[in-house]
């Protein structure tokens, strides 16, 4: 995954709920994805697949060092430029008022009375912006609170698998189509300036529902503490399931307090892509098949289930969270760990920052008997940055913090953003900024779920870091699958999906345990398709059948 997302579940049963209270119900539920429905679901297909993108125009002001390129390579800068550029004129605002709700992965900063960044970020954008900052395990049931109220914020973040997230969009916010839609992004430049793909994830109800946070194409990451697999003499590009293997076996050592793997479903994903699996559906002519009804899929669980019998995981894997990974992964306890691609300058700042002996670095998945392998490429978006109904010259105004927000990486906007002000939240070492511990209290903000600027690799003094990151980049570039569904519309996946997603996760779960037989998979699958899985491929394929 790109990063961590808000717990599925609760999710699914707070926003469910959420709806409910809002009353969106009768006609707003129209489109719920039940047979009833079928030809309503259709018609907004159809128009959803007729609206224009915004047109792309590149900024061209910085250069990067390593290039990016058309087909999802992102571009890597070994340092900050010098001298950045002022890419912005002028405040977009005139001490207006905005309001956003943004997750939390960090400690909540100080309030605007007692931060200097927030000040000066008021004072450069024109704006008094509030910032609603909900820690990530509490974001769901703030979410569906909110929702559920009618004092929405400008701005609101909707992430993770919301149910019925088109009828929530078109009920409770603005549909920019009009302001946003090809050449119309124009007087935006710097939203103009975000990857095309990244707005397929803002596309609902026939129109543009939202601002995208683009993310790398390159999805997930099976990153590898490469320093500790040198010191056992092995390779961390393993060409084979069997290599991979006996990597694990060489480096657990539970003695040392130390095993091969620490997340069995992500250790699933990385079999199913040696298998080469579809990327959650295969399409062919039209026709759209789940990974889960495949005998590669029965096959990768078998594999790590008896890969789990000969104690290659930590102990404690079922139990943790994404964050006790993280450190299980920076502590050593652990020597591959299946995280999101983002989290790679957290890993680097984080640990190789007290252990410079650290190697970070990534796997990608070689055939299961050898030859190339496969790579599940990621969602272009984090999620949706919504924006509440409004009058036309309300919505401009929005729309102009968040084109100022998107300046891209190489100007003074984007450094003031990320890194704060010079010698109160940064110094700088060459043209790179290292941060004060004044910077780690104040310039958490959620910002970047306003908007975001094109994604970069990027890592402050750490060059040769950038190096292997774009690398591993351009090795799973070589084999990147993409999910044939994004940009597709589905009313079931947005209603359903994840509940039966999760439950077919918890059989998968106790499989793994060995609390059930694998035939309880296969129960499962049957159960999955007939609680929504069979609706969902339909609605894909009459999606799908409006694009071409």
């Amino acid at each position: 995954m790109d990063s961590p997302m808000v717990d599925r579940r609760r999710f699914l049963q707070q926003v469910g709920g959420a709806i409910a209270l809002a009353g969106l119900s009768g006609s707003t539920l129209a489109a719920c994805g039940d047979g009833s429905t079928a030809q309503k679901s259709k018609d907004v297909a159809k128009r959803t697949a007729a609206v224009k993108l915004p047109t792309y125009v590149e900024y061209k002001g910085v250069q990067a060092d390593l290039p990016g390129t058309a087909d999802g390579i992102v571009p890597g800068f070994l340092a900050y430029p010098e001298n950045p550029v002022q890419a912005y004129e002028g405040k977009p605002g005139k001490n207006g008022k905005i309001s956003t709700l943004g997750t939390m992965y960090a400690p909540i900063p100080p309030g605007v009375g007692k931060n200097t960044y927030w000040q000066e970020l008021n004072k450069r954008t024109g704006f008094d912006i509030s910032f609603s900052m909900v820690p990530d395990a509490e974001y769901t049931d703030k979410f569906s609170v909110i929702m559920a109220s009618d004092d929405l914020p400008d701005i609101a973040l909707v992430a993770g698998a919301a149910p019925h997230r088109p009828e929530l969009l078109a009920a409770k916010f603005q549909d920019l189509t009009e302001f946003l839609s090809g050449d119309a992004v124009k007087k935006y430049p710097f939203l103009a300036n975000l990857p095309t793909d990244s707005w397929r994830a803002t596309l609902y109800n026939g129109g543009i529902f939202g601002l995208p946070m683009p993310r790398a194409l390159t999805g997930g990451c099976n990153f590898v503490r490469q320093d500790i697999i040198e010191e056992h003499g092995l390779t961390a590009q393993p060409e084979s399931f069997e290599e991979f293997h006996e990597l694990c076996k060489a480096v657990t050592d539970p003695k040392e307090n130390r095993w091969a793997l620490g997340d069995a479903h992500g250790a699933a994903n990385f079999i199913r892509a040696m298998l080469h699996l579809p990327n959650g559906w295969t399409e062919k002519n039209g026709i759209f098949t789940s990974a889960n009804e495949s005998e590669e899929m029965r096959k990768a669980i078998e594999t790590v289930t008896s890969m789990l019998k000969e104690g290659l995981f930590h102990p404690d894997t079922f139990t943790a969270e994404t964050v006790k990974r993280k450190e299980w992964y920076g502590g050593g306890e652990i020597v591959v760990n299946f995280d999101g691609y983002s989290a790679w300058p957290g890993f680097v700042t984080t640990y190789v920052a007290v252990n410079p002996k650290m190697k970070v670095d990534g796997i990608v998945a070689p055939g299961f008997d050898g030859g190339p392998g496969s790579h599940a490429g990621g969602g272009p978006s984090f999620g949706v940055a919504a924006l509440k109904q409004g009058s036309k010259a309300r919505i401009e105004e929005v729309l102009r913090l968040a084109n100022w927000m998107a300046a891209p990486f190489g100007t003074q906007e984007y450094m003031f953003r990320k890194y704060g002000l010079p010698d109160v939240h940064y110094t700088l070492k060459g043209s790179d900024p290292v941060p004060t511990p004044k910077a780690k209290l104040e310039i958490q903000l959620p910002t970047g779920y306003i908007v975001d600027a094109p994604y970069v690799l990027y890592l402050p003094g750490q060059p040769e870091a950038v190096k292997t990151w774009h690398a591993y980049q351009g090795r799973a570039n070589e084999v990147l699958v993409r999910n044939p569904t994004v940009g597709l519309y589905s009313d079931s996946q947005g209603s359903k999906g994840g509940q039966i997603d999760e439950k077919l996760t918890d059989v998968r779960s106790d499989v793994f345990q060995g609390r059930k037989p694998m035939s309880a998979w296969d129960e499962g699958v049957k159960e999955w398709k007939r609680n929504g899985g069979d609706q969902i491929k339909k609605e894909y394929e009459e999606s799908y059948a409006e694009f071409h």
